[in-house]
């Protein structure tokens, strides 16, 4: 029966030679003992001891990896699994081995198991330990961003239950096959060696050799102790057993690692004296091996005394025999654990944080040169009789390769079935692997396919062959075809050489990257929309080569979860960066060093990017031209940009709308090409920075270039404002800004609605203002609380809309007499609600009611302001060209008769609910009523009744417009209670 796993491919095989064990960087790190831990990846391949983070701390257990560059993967101590940010791992506590264990812990690369891994645990060694067993776990390194998971765990091979009676053994160790893409794993249970086989279907069931063990009996916790090793070229295996009785020894076997058999035993001379042979290891060539011992006198519970431990090596012909008799190469301060490096030493392990070293292990004798003082471990860790397994890596075999392109979907049982999407036009040719088992399923195909997976579950999915481009597409639509939600990781990118990451993953809101490999972009120029809409995609893409590429637009948009670094990223060829960064709501990386020399469109490239606030500064933007939105709603940032070269830029529309915080002074910029300023500080509540000097002469549009900046109170009069257009709602709601603007030419603006709406403090003069091409000033100074300035010389001719202009304009009262306005069509509530005096009024109404033309039906509202005077010119605005107006009606203090002499008495006022209305005239006339709210809104009408019941309404202020059949309007304050 096979214990059935699915698995990838290590890329390297194992040497012999001093020389190729220096290329094996998978064993180039070593976590071992107390917080001990030593790199080999150094120039002279001697090891250095890691200082930094390490949450090693065994009695004796130590396993540890990395990968083929020599970048920690994980370690253990047989209980626990700790990633390389030294965590623990997802799923890797409570494992079945023990840091009490000698040699218990042994990691294997899985064959043809792209990022899997085997950690195989034997724990039989004491009474003292909960008898577990041969047992192994399965790591997935492609999971996690590459910090890994246990995805299987505890799996048993051997238990006590299968041998009737306690393990008592720690003996594990592998060599690879002699195929070299497979690995033999070996323990030793009693008499009984097990050599399971590791492959690409998982791990076999063993081949078990029953032999000669030198009547020595190994069912108490001493006996079981000892190293256990297979030497380098696979052909012979070690084991040490030690014994309180002095009947332990040395044992040499054949072994077979075509069959996994072992036979032919040797015991060493002399060896059965030996007191606790512990640590064993062969040289790199397979010609020696060395124990350590540990002769002593024991006298009933009276520790060891007289210790004498020593190092010997043995000479191995080729014919399988003992060469030479043992061979005494050092005395040792302790006895210890031996374990060969990938520089072709042999390092022994006490328990201090010494390390002995045999320097050239292939030599004869003394030759040898064991070091007693070879490496110092830092203070506070210690080795601890313990030193981590070699790791045997095998060979690649193309029925799982690394060229695949690998990735992760998973499913329900409303909808089992997945679809890969590709793009019309690109030339395919691939085979699908639908379940990652190593078996391909699909050949052959040239466009989309799907598969019905039948039941839910999450599923790994390979693919080879020409697969250039990946297209989802999903990402601006309700588009499900593409089962953009079912996609949750890419594993591996493979070798496939990319074409386009256009709308790559785009809409794929569960996807995460875990791929350790990069893809191959060489080919690649466009990566827009690549990510949009990925919301938890947040790994490392850090070392992708993207030198060629020159579209980056909406790459990151919407992918709310990430924040990662991109600083090594090569963007000297992009040319646009649009929305690069929109909606990316955590990124807050540093980017100062990208080459953006190139770049010419970076509109809207942080918008909405709510944490972002790295420098910029040394950014070459010489080449933009489109900054539009740049910083709109990029609510905490607040960066120099002084020294950016904007001369090329034509757009900064929207370029700081609400960026909430940002006061950096932007003097230095050179706008003298920019042609849209339009909301450029609009609602940017903290900006207040000098910009008189600026070079505006090329805008056209300023709308709403300020509104809601509440702190901006800077001089703009030196501004060149002759080629702007539109100054809608400039400086609406500019709560503090009071600069002069009176020497501004802007004779060719044609909007002005709202252009001071609400901008509470502003009272400059404006009289020299050239207006004549405005055609709308609607809501110009409505709710400007302070405005109070002449505008009698301005030539209005032109303008056709001025409702709500001063609507509420408290304090305005100035004369508007001079003004033509016979181009105007809405005059709705144009002065209602102004401070706008009797006599001001009614010069205003006496001057327009004289112009030669006016527009005819136009609705003129002055509701709270009252005439005298001016009341003849009114009525001839009424009769001559049938406006209709609303205002306060003739003032209290007016002598003047009305037209047809009546007059209009109502009571009582304040009133809770009826007004009555009593007239005074000597002629008889119908008459219609209207009552009116503040805002000129007509909310209670009524014929020829003196009464009008106002219960239902609000408290407040109302006026009564009574009009006849005679041409009378009267209007009236009424106070409801």
């Amino acid at each position: 029966m096979k214990l059935k796993l699915a698995f990838l491919v290590s890329s390297l095989i194992v040497f012999t030679s001093i020389s190729s064990y220096s290329q094996n960087l998978e064993n180039s790190k070593w976590y071992f003992g107390i917080n001990a831990a030593l790199n080999f990846d150094t120039p002279s391949n001697n090891p250095e001891p890691i200082i930094g983070p390490n949450s090693m701390s065994t009695r004796r257990n130590a396993a540890s990896v990395a990968d083929e560059n020599g970048n920690l993967l994980f370690y253990s101590d047989g209980n626990t699994v700790y990633s390389s940010n030294h965590q623990v791992m997802v799923n890797g506590n409570n494992l079945s081995g023990s840091k009490e264990n000698i040699q218990g812990a042994l990691i294997v690369p899985a064959p043809e198991g792209c990022q899997k891994y085997f950690l195989f645990n034997l724990n039989g060694t004491s009474p003292n330990i909960i008898d577990r067993g041969l047992t192994y776990n399965v790591i997935d390194m492609s999971l996690n961003n590459g910090l890994g998971e246990v995805i299987d765990k505890n799996i048993v091979l051997i238990s006590s239950n299968d041998i009737a009676g306690s393990i008592y053994s720690n003996k594990i160790t592998s060599t690879l096959h002699t195929e070299r893409d497979k690995v033999w794993v070996v323990v030793q249970i009693r008499d009984k060696f097990y050599s399971y086989l590791v492959t690409n279907s998982g791990v076999q069931i063993p081949v078990i050799s029953g032999i000669d063990v030198n009547g020595l009996t190994i069912n108490d916790e001493w006996s079981g102790y000892g190293g256990f090793k297979i030497s380098p070229n696979g052909r012979r295996l070690g084991a040490c057993y030690s014994s309180i009785t002095g009947n332990g020894g040395v044992h040499v076997y054949d072994f077979d690692a075509t069959t996994g058999l072992i036979s032919n035993l040797n015991v060493l001379p002399n060896s059965s004296s030996f007191f606790l042979p512990l640590g064993l290891e062969f040289s790199p060539n397979s010609n020696y091996i060395y124990y350590s011992t540990l002769n002593s006198l024991f006298q009933d519970d009276v520790p060891r005394i007289n210790k004498e431990s020593k190092l010997y090596q043995v000479g191995l012909n080729n014919n399988r025999r003992l060469a030479v008799n043992p061979v005494i190469i050092g005395n040792l301060n302790d006895n210890g654990l031996l374990q060969l490096g990938r520089n072709g030493k042999i390092y022994l392990a006490g328990s201090g944080n010494i390390l002995g070293v045999i320097n050239n292990p292939d030599v004869f004798g003394l030759g040898a040169g064991y070091q007693q003082n070879g490496v110092a471990l830092p203070n506070g860790t210690m080795a601890n009789f313990s030193l981590p397994l070699w790791v045997n890596v095998p060979n690649v075999n193309n029925s799982c390769d690394v060229s695949n392109f690998i990735t992760t979907w998973q499913v329900d049982n409303t909808d089992p079935t997945i679809t890969i999407p590709t793009f019309p036009g690109e030339t395919y040719n691939y085979d699908v692997d639908w379940e990652g088992d190593g078996v391909f399923d699909d050949f052959g195909v040239i466009g989309d396919i799907t598969h019905d997976y039948g039941t839910s579950g999450t599923y790994e999915v390979h693919i080879r062959g020409d697969f250039p481009r990946i297209f989802f597409n999903s990402g601006l639509s309700n588009n499900t075809s593409a089962n953009h939600d079912k996609i949750i990781a890419v594993n591996q990118w493979g070798s496939q050489v990319w074409t386009s990451m256009v709308w790559a993953f785009s809409g794929c809101g569960f996807l995460e990257v875990s791929a350790n490999d990069t893809p191959d972009l060489s080919i690649v120029t466009d990566m827009s929309w690549m990510f949009y809409n990925c919301h938890i995609l947040n790994q490392s893409l850090n070392n992708w080569d993207v030198s060629n590429v020159t579209n980056m637009s909406w790459m990151f948009s919407h992918a709310y979860a990430f924040n990662q670094p991109l600083n090594n990223w090569d963007v000297s060829n992009v040319t646009n960066m649009r929305s690069m960064f929109s909606h990316a709501d955590t990124f807050n990386q540093p980017l100062n060093n990208w080459e953006v020399s190139n770049v010419t469109n970076m509109r809207s490239m942080f918008s909405h990017a709510d944490t972002f606030n790295q420098p910029l500064n040394n950014w070459d933007v010489s080449n933009v031209t489109n900054m539009n939105g740049m910083f709109s709603y990029a609510y905490v940032f607040n960066r120099s940009l002084n020294n950016w070269d904007v001369s090329n830029v034509t757009d900064m529309g929207y370029m700081f709308f609400h960026s909430d915080v940002f006061t950096q002074p932007l003097n230095n910029w050179d706008v003298s090409n920019v042609n849209n300023m339009r909301g450029m500080f609009s609602n940017a509540f903290a900006f207040n920075q000098s910009l008189n000097d600026w070079d505006v002469s090329n805008v056209t549009d300023m709308g709403y270039m300020f509104i809601e900046s509440d702190a901006f109170n800077q001089p703009l009069n030196n501004w060149d404002v002759s080629n702007v257009t539109d100054m809608s709602w400039m400086f609406s709601s500019s709560s503090v800004f009071n600069q002069p603007l009176n020497d501004w030419d802007v004779s060719n603006v044609t909007d002005m609605n709202a252009m001071f709406y609400f901008a509470d403090v502003f009272n400059q003069p404006l009289n020299d203002w050239d207006v004549s091409n405005v055609t709308d000033m609607s809501w110009m100074f409505s709710n400007s609380e302070s405005f109070n300035q002449p505008l009698n010389n301005w030539d209005v001719i032109n303008t056709t809309d001025m409702s709500y202009m001063f609507y509420f304009a408290d304090v305005f009262n100035q004369p508007l007499n001079d003004w033509d306005v016979s181009s105007v069509t809405d005059m709705n509530s144009i002065l209602a609600y102004t401070n706008l005096s009797t006599f001001n009024y009614d010069q205003t109404l006496i001057g327009w009611s004289e112009l030669n033309s006016l527009q005819t039906s136009v609705n003129f509202g002055a509701l709270g302001v009252t005439y005298c005077s001016g009341a003849s010119a009114r009525q001839n605005l009424i009769d001559d060209f049938g406006w209709t107006i609303d205002d306060g009606g003739i003032a209290p203090s007016c002598k003047i008769s009305a037209r047809h002499d009546i007059d209009l008495n109502i009571f009582p006022n304040p009133t809770r609910n009826i007004i009555n209305l009593d007239f005074t005239s000597q002629n008889s006339f119908n008459f219609y009523t209207e009552v009116k709210n503040i805002y000129g809104v007509t909310i209670i009408v009524s014929n020829n009744k003196k009464y009008i019941d106002l219960s239902k309404l609000k408290t407040g202020i109302y006026f009564i417009k009574v009009t006849t059949d005679l041409g009378e309007t009267i209007i009236k304050q009424v106070i409801k209670k």
